[in-house]
């Protein structure tokens, strides 16, 4: 019976665990093109004009808005962001199992000399 129970729920529970997947994903690349927006017109001439602070934040404040969970970290041109996301299991709790957890990450490269 309890075999039964985990097929049915990993089949049910299964869409929300891609729920939480693509949420996650979805906040980092979001939350990383924000930070990536924090430049100034010195990348024409070849140097990263990244507002290091600026950008960290504008990442953190699209994540807080979101409800999404993750870190933000800048290196030289670099900006990576990694979140994590969660959706409540429906039937899976039956078992022990009451939430579904997913990360996202999101590398933003700052290219120069455009």
């Amino acid at each position: 019976m309890v075999a039964l129970i985990a097929i049915v729920g990993l089949a049910y529970d299964g869409r929300a665990q891609l729920t939480a997947q693509q949420r996650a994903d979805a906040a980092a690349g979001e939350a990383a093109r924000a930070a990536g927006q924090e430049i100034d017109g010195s990348v024409i001439t070849g140097s990263p004009g990244l507002h290091r602070t600026r950008a960290v934040a504008a990442a953190r404040a699209y994540l807080k808005a979101a409800g999404v969970r993750g870190t933000v970290s800048v290196s030289g041109t670099r900006i990576v962001v990694r979140t994590d996301a969660s959706e409540p299991a429906a039937i899976l709790p039956l078992i022990g199992i009451t939430t579904l957890e997913a990360t996202g990450t999101a590398t933003v490269e700052i290219a120069t000399g455009l």
